[in-house]
């Protein structure tokens, strides 16, 4: 029984001894972690320091942040003396600013004193203020000029008849910018398109206000263009002071970039107004005894845009058109120069007649012609049933070189020969016709007639 209890204090004694042990180890630990730990600390913090004086003198370089505390502390910026323009202006202080040297005879001369005007500093700008007070104010200017122009520019109202499917009539309206091309004591004349009048059953022209009634007058199926004429003295003095006949510029002299506005409906709506600039220019598209001159620009190419394109003089230097085009037109805005167009025009306005020669062709490049032995003549690529030149014998793949015994160097001057006729006149036309690959050189007779 007492070696029993020996055996049990025995090893109550050894467990007791063991958890005691234990703790103290616990202890023992923690405190070595903690003066590890703080070493690290220290030895952590002195790297970083000593990292931290060698990189900052790198660092002030990097970023432009060299000198003292003194030195960065902000100061007052000087008074600038004068604006950055050409002509100095002094100092903006109390007393007058003398530009010259002191001499006895300037210190009178009040010309050489030179005070800064009251709020001048609030005038100076940063560069990017100015440009873009700069834009603003060439926007407001373009839209100044575009208002002017627009008083040579009208809306024409197109109605036409129709029947349904249950035979009842009804009416539509479409609408197309008008360009004031005359103005006299018994009419006004306006120029469309005419692919929007030739089906219409009434015709009006407006200016916003006032509508009154219109007829058509003459047309030219070739530019697409007709003319529709206002009675004077059924206008209002309103109406009729209050708008203006157009003023033509010149296209032929344009160049790639030139800054352009296009008026009247360019993209579909009337009044629209967009600025941009000649994209593209020298298409040429070939119609009935002349050519048109092309160009593009970069506003909208709209399916109903119709108007004008004007330069920043205020000048009509083009016509958009929709019809008249070469197939690298299709999808961007194109006009018809003007120049070509001037003369034309006045036809149409004055009513002349129209003579036409009925053929349609185009330019030879001159190294095409020196090939064939030639210095002009224009190509022939179609006839037109029952024309002056059909009746003469002229045919397609002729090569046209005179006309009434004048050399035809270009198809456009053709169209100028022809305008210095009358219906009824007989001249000579020498063509170049290749029978069985050979050329041979034929003289026909061809009488002109109106069209």
């Amino acid at each position: 029984m007492e070696n029993k209890k020996q055996t049990e204090n025995t090893d109550y004694q050894f467990m007791k001894e063991k958890i005691v042990t234990r703790r103290k180890n616990k202890i023992r630990k923690g405190i070595l972690l903690t003066v590890f730990a703080v070493f690290l600390a220290v030895v952590f913090g002195l790297v970083e320091r000593f990292v931290f004086l060698l990189a900052d003198e790198p660092v002030k370089k990097i970023l432009g942040l060299n000198g003292s505390a003194e030195e960065m502390t902000p100061t007052p910026m000087p008074t600038p003396t004068h604006r950055p323009t050409p002509t100095p202006v002094p100092t903006p202080t109390p007393e007058p600013v003398i530009t010259t040297s002191p001499t006895p005879e300037a210190e009178g001369d009040s010309e050489n004193i030179t005070p800064m005007p009251t709020g001048q500093e609030e005038n100076l700008s940063s560069p990017e203020e100015a440009a873009l007070e700069n834009y603003v104010l060439a926007f407001a200017r373009m839209q100044k000029l575009a208002s002017e122009v627009q008083r040579a520019l009208v809306t024409v109202h197109v109605y036409e008849n129709g029947i349904d499917w249950l035979e009842d009539t009804y009416e539509t309206e479409s609408k197309t910018t008008g360009i004031v091309i005359e103005k006299t004591e018994e009419h006004i004349l306006i120029l469309a398109s005419l692919d929007r009048l030739q089906n219409a059953s009434r015709i009006e022209v407006s200016n916003g206000r006032e509508s009154y009634s219109a007829d058509l007058w003459n047309y030219d199926k070739d530019y697409n263009l007709a003319v529709v004429r206002l009675t004077l003295k059924e206008l209002s003095k309103q109406f009729v002071n209050e708008i203006q006949v157009a003023v033509f510029g010149e296209s032929s002299s344009l160049h790639v970039g030139t800054p352009i506005l296009a008026l009247g409906n360019p993209n579909g709506y009337i009044g629209s107004v967009e600025f941009g600039t000649v994209t593209s220019r020298g298409s040429v598209y070939y119609i009935t005894d002349n050519s048109v001159e092309l160009f593009n620009t970069s506003t909208s190419n709209g399916e109903e845009g119709d108007g004008v394109i004007v330069n920043l003089s205020g000048e009509i230097i083009g016509i958009i058109t929709r019809t008249v085009r070469s197939e690298y037109d299709e999808h961007i805005c194109t006009a018809m120069g003007i120049t070509r167009l001037k003369g034309s025009i006045a036809k149409l306005a004055s009513g002349e007649e129209k003579i036409y020669l009925g053929v349609r062709g185009e330019d030879i490049p001159m190294s095409v012609l020196t090939e064939q032995g030639l210095f002009s003549g224009i190509y022939v690529t179609e006839v037109l049933t029952d024309s002056p030149a059909f009746e003469a014998g002229i045919k397609t793949g002729d090569i046209i070189l005179k006309f009434d015994n004048l050399n035809v160097y270009s198809y456009n001057g053709l169209n100028t020969m022809l305008n210095m006729h009358q219906s009824g006149d007989e001249v000579s036309v020498f063509v170049q016709r290749t029978v069985r690959m050979n050329p041979m050189q034929v003289e026909l007779n061809v009488t002109l007639t109106e069209r």
